[in-house]
């Protein structure tokens, strides 16, 4: 495939069953009279690179969309360009940019409209949504370590046990990174992590000593230590002290771009 235009041609708000989400893609559309190869990537030789710069300005997904104008029914391919010029580009061609072209290949499952195509859609129409989450996030894991750690398994203080549920919850409410199906483990870390962490606070401000089955149901299995620490409510407070470990795997394994370059690599299994 030769190259294509320069700009963009179309922003598209995605909807929730008709809800508005403040997710937007920009597009620039290509279009040709050939149709999409079943099952095969699509090559884009002489690719121009300064369409590619000129996605590099924008957090909002640029996304080149492949457009049979002939297909019935209609259907199109995408790339989502700067997670391409990340995951592939960058390592394959370093130095990309100082050509006047490069190719670009166009993987079979970014097509529309097929379940698959709408997820990928739908996470990079999230991906500033993740920026400001990731952001938060490690605002709240700083303050959430600083408040644990303070805390005496000898002497309880409530203000503190509060203050570490508040920032748990609101480690929780980040859609962005606890609500996207494709974000790595996202499912787990709510399960092992914001859960377990609501859980260990709720104990310590019932007024109750933890029993040994209050301990167990912790989600320990995924923490490199033994639940048992002398008593019970030491044992608690020495579990909501992982949780601030917890969320810093979150922001070291997908909020780094060498994860996704890994993914690729390995298993290629990619987001662009």
């Amino acid at each position: 495939m030769g190259g294509a235009d320069y700009g963009i041609d179309l922003a598209v708000e995605l909807f929730d069953a008709g809800a508005a989400t403040g997710s937007y893609l920009f597009l620039q559309l290509k279009g040709t009279t050939e149709d999409l190869p079943d099952g095969e990537a699509v090559r884009f030789s002489d690719f121009p690179v300064k369409t590619l710069k000129y996605a590099e300005l924008f957090e909002v997904p640029l996304l080149l969309a492949y457009c049979p104008v002939r297909a019935e029914p209609g259907r199109f391919r995408f790339i989502w360009l700067q997670e391409y010029i990340a995951v592939v580009l960058n390592h394959d061609n370093p130095a990309w940019r100082d050509q006047g072209t490069t190719t670009l290949l166009c993987p079979a499952e970014n097509q529309m409209p097929t379940d698959e195509g709408r997820r990928r859609l739908e996470f990079a129409a999230g991906h500033p949504r993740r920026l400001h989450d990731y952001l938060q996030l490690g605002g709240i894991q700083h303050d959430l370590r600083t408040v644990v750690v303070a805390l005496d398994p000898a002497r309880i203080d409530r203000a503190h046990v509060e203050e570490a549920r508040r920032l748990i919850e609101r480690a929780g409410s980040l859609r962005g990174i606890f609500a996207e199906p494709m974000t790595s483990e996202a499912a787990s870390v709510r399960e092992d992590a914001i859960q377990p962490g609501l859980t260990s606070c709720d104990l310590l401000l019932s007024g109750r000593t933890p029993t040994e089955v209050d301990v167990e149901g912790l989600a320990w299995d995924k923490l490199p230590v033994d639940p048992s620490a002398g008593d019970p409510t030491r044992s608690v407070v020495r579990r909501l002290r992982w949780v601030p470990e917890q969320l810093s795997g979150v922001l070291s394994r997908d909020a780094d771009p060498e994860s996704a370059r890994g993914a690729w690599v390995e298993h290629k299994y990619h987001h662009f």
